[in-house]
């Protein structure tokens, strides 16, 4: 009797006061579920790309390329400054620091 009580709102009808569900064609369906995803995807994609594209100036033909070494942590003098240090320097630096090289 529990059980067939449990169950009995599972095999509810619609009331017959609500109006009728109208009709949804499949190509609703489609616009719905993937045109209007689609579409919003799209503008903030321009939205995003449009002022990087007016920003960029881009490599000219024939011009080096122009970047600059970065280093993060690296020395305080630049990347270039790296070569100047001698391995004795660098072992002395290394003293109390951690890394693959710290102890317990």
């Amino acid at each position: 009797m529990l059980g067939s009580a449990t169950l009995a709102p599972a095999f509810a009808d619609t009331p017959a006061a609500w109006p009728a569900e109208p009709h949804v064609s499949g190509w609703d369906y489609i616009v719905v579920l993937l045109l209007i995803p689609l579409g919003v995807f799209v503008l903030v994609w321009l939205a995003v790309t449009i002022p990087a594209f007016r920003r960029s100036h881009g490599q000219a033909s024939g011009e080096p390329w122009g970047d600059r070494r970065e280093w993060f942590g690296g020395p305080r003098r630049g990347v270039d400054s790296a070569d100047d240090v001698t391995p004795e320097a660098l072992e002395a630096s290394e003293h109390g620091t951690g890394g693959a090289s710290g102890r317990w």
